[in-house]
Order: C-alpha cells, then structure tokens, then sequence
C-alpha cells in the first residue's frame, strides 16, 4: 500500500475485500456474510426486535429492511407482529443451520488470516487498533463528542 493511500479508502476497500473472501468460505450455507452478520445477532433461544439487530451491528434501518425479507423468504428467520408497531423476529430450524455451518467456514478464513499474518496475537493487535480507530470516527466524528 503506498503511503499516499487514503485511510478511510483503506479500510472499506479492506473490508469489500474480506467480505468476498467470507462468502466464498460461507457459500455452501446458503447465506451471504451480511446475511451471517444479521442472522448471528438474533439470539438462538428468543425473539428480537429489529432495533436490537441495528444497534447490534451498526446498520442503518434501510439496510435490514433489505436483507430480512431475502433471509424470511428463504425460510432462515420468522416474524411475528407482536403490536401494530413492534415485530419480532426469530431464528428458524434452517437459519440454525445455515449459522453453524457459515459459523465453520468463519474459523477456517480466520485459522487462514491467522497463519498469513504470522499468528493470532499479532493479527488480534492489529485488529485492536483498527477498532480503536473505528470508535474514534464514531464518537467524535460522527457523534461530535469534545
């Protein structure tokens, strides 16, 4: 990478790239790795609501609008109106499934960034520090703290 590359260039060309990495090791599932990202954040014994899936991963309403009526379709999730304004949401038989087995394919890219980069405490490091820039942007340049 050369050193004029921009940093937020960076780290969404970083993560498209990871993503297609992702759903190839996912691909027998049935599920794409935003679809994975989603079913993973509705818990496995009770029902969500959507509002704790978008605080959960950061998603903004429009784009769980998009990927729950593909993942009910495919018969992965339910929803149940529980008021005229609340809908739950739970796991299916099928969505279990497709989770632990995207779930495997999870360990094996990570087992395989793990070896390249030369270990997991040293890929874990780096991650850290993305993440603690990741909060930066969030609080205060998107959120405006002082």
């Amino acid at each position: 990478m050369k050193k004029s590359t921009h940093i937020c260039l960076a780290f969404q060309s970083g993560s498209r790239i990871l993503s297609r990495a992702f759903n190839q090791r996912i691909a027998s599932s049935g599920i794409t790795a935003s679809q994975y990202f989603l079913l993973k954040a509705v818990p496995h014994k009770t029902a969500v609501r959507s509002s704790e899936i978008t605080n959960a991963l950061g998603l903004e309403r429009s784009s769980l609008s998009r990927e729950i009526p593909v993942l009910i379709r495919k018969g992965f999730l339910e929803r149940k109106a529980i008021s005229r304004v609340h809908v739950m949401y739970w796991l299916t038989p099928d969505g279990k499934k497709a989770v632990k087995i995207a779930d495997e394919g999870m360990k094996k890219l990570e087992a395989e960034l793990f070896e390249f980069y030369g270990g997991e405490d040293e890929l874990l490091t780096l991650l850290q520090g993305m993440l603690t820039i990741v909060d930066y942007a969030e609080a205060y340049i998107i959120g405006g703290e002082k």
